[in-house]
């Protein structure tokens, strides 16, 4: 059981590199170095969503581990309060990254005079990509108390591949512009979440 979960974190966190590999010269070549730049940025900003999940992953994967077997009340209190709360603090989260994203993007980057007003817009998919992935942390740490491995891999491989791929679709069928990518990226998150939340149910 240890191998085969041990296995399956490491092909989990493999492929997400190789899809970039393959995908990155794609957007380079469709949508240009600056907004694939600003692009990067705003997916690197995404990954400090980490900040707002205050441990609750761990801390509920490590409780409900702990509870017998049947405690089934006790487990549900213990998901949806710990659901609820990251939730809130992801909102509060998405708000402070959407300000931080503002600032930096205003002040400190230097980018085509054109590409600013298409940066503001797509913005606020921060302040529902970052809830999105806080209320993840909850829902991934639910299931690997249960050994779920499988299904977090699979769910998280699929989210980061919609995230790199759905955007490029958009580009190709919408155009480049930045709040209709970030906005697949956003919704791309949203929908393993959902994933996730269905598993977890």
């Amino acid at each position: 059981s240890i191998q085969k979960n041990t296995l399956l974190n490491i092909v989990g966190a493999l492929i997400p590199i190789l899809i970039s590999l393959v995908t990155v010269p794609l957007y380079l070549s469709l949508i240009g170095e600056a907004r694939y730049g600003v692009l990067a940025i705003i997916w690197l900003l995404l990954g400090y969503y980490g900040v707002f999940t205050l441990g609750f992953g761990r801390a509920i994967a490590n409780q409900v581990a702990k509870m017998p077997e049947g405690s089934h009340e006790e487990l549900n209190n213990l998901f949806w309060t710990a659901l609820l709360t990251i939730t809130i603090v992801g909102l509060i989260g998405g708000v402070i990254l959407f300000w931080i994203g503002s600032v930096y993007f205003d002040q400190s980057i230097k980018m085509p005079v054109d590409l600013r007003p298409e940066v503001i817009i797509a913005l606020p998919w921060l302040i529902l990509a970052v809830p999105v992935n806080t209320a993840s942390a909850v829902l991934i740490g639910a299931l690997e108390c249960r050994e779920r491995f499988g299904v977090v891999n699979i769910v998280g491989v699929s989210s980061v591949a919609l995230s790199q791929l759905v955007p490029l679709l958009v580009a190709l069928t919408w155009g480049t512009q930045l709040s209709g990518l970030v906005g697949a990226v956003a919704i791309s998150q949203l929908f393993g979440a959902i994933i996730l939340f269905i598993a977890c149910i």
